[in-house]
Protein backbone atom coordinates (compact mmCIF):
# COMPACT_ATOMS: atom_id res chain seq x y z
CA UNK A 1 0.00 0.00 0.00
CA UNK A 2 1.64 3.58 -0.98
CA UNK A 3 1.51 6.37 1.65
CA UNK A 4 -0.31 9.20 0.74
CA UNK A 5 2.74 11.35 -0.33
CA UNK A 6 4.30 8.24 -2.43
CA UNK A 7 0.88 8.56 -4.21
CA UNK A 8 1.10 12.34 -4.91
CA UNK A 9 4.79 12.18 -6.36
CA UNK A 10 3.57 9.13 -8.79
CA UNK A 11 0.96 11.04 -9.96
CA UNK A 12 3.03 14.06 -10.74
CA UNK A 13 5.51 11.78 -12.55
CA UNK A 14 2.91 9.73 -14.12
CA UNK A 15 1.14 13.27 -15.26
CA UNK A 16 4.56 14.40 -16.59
CA UNK A 17 4.13 11.72 -19.73
CA UNK A 18 6.96 11.79 -21.83
CA UNK A 19 8.44 15.08 -20.61
CA UNK A 20 9.48 14.12 -17.63
CA UNK A 21 9.77 15.99 -14.66
CA UNK A 22 12.73 16.77 -12.03
CA UNK A 23 12.48 16.16 -8.29
CA UNK A 24 13.35 19.88 -7.60
CA UNK A 25 9.73 20.47 -9.70
CA UNK A 26 8.08 17.86 -7.36
CA UNK A 27 9.57 18.77 -4.25
CA UNK A 28 8.58 22.41 -5.28
CA UNK A 29 4.59 21.07 -5.88
CA UNK A 30 4.10 18.95 -2.71
CA UNK A 31 6.53 21.37 -0.75
CA UNK A 32 8.82 18.97 0.49
CA UNK A 33 12.54 18.37 0.66
CA UNK A 34 14.71 17.07 -2.34
CA UNK A 35 15.57 14.38 -0.97
CA UNK A 36 12.71 13.38 0.96
CA UNK A 37 11.35 12.71 -3.09
CA UNK A 38 14.39 11.28 -4.28
CA UNK A 39 13.82 8.64 -1.69
CA UNK A 40 10.56 8.12 -2.41
CA UNK A 41 11.38 7.76 -6.09
CA UNK A 42 13.95 5.13 -5.06
CA UNK A 43 11.09 3.42 -2.61
CA UNK A 44 8.54 4.06 -5.43
CA UNK A 45 11.22 2.06 -8.27
CA UNK A 46 11.58 -0.67 -5.38
CA UNK A 47 8.25 -1.37 -5.43
CA UNK A 48 7.82 -1.81 -8.99
CA UNK A 49 6.16 1.25 -9.67
CA UNK A 50 9.10 3.17 -11.61
CA UNK A 51 11.87 2.00 -13.47
CA UNK A 52 15.24 4.00 -14.27
CA UNK A 53 16.12 4.35 -18.09
CA UNK A 54 19.56 3.81 -17.39
CA UNK A 55 19.13 0.67 -15.90
CA UNK A 56 17.57 -0.79 -19.74
CA UNK A 57 20.73 0.30 -21.68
Amino acid sequence: MLSKLEKDVLYLVIKSDDKGVLPEDIAQKLNISVDEVEKILNDLEEKGFLYSEEEEE
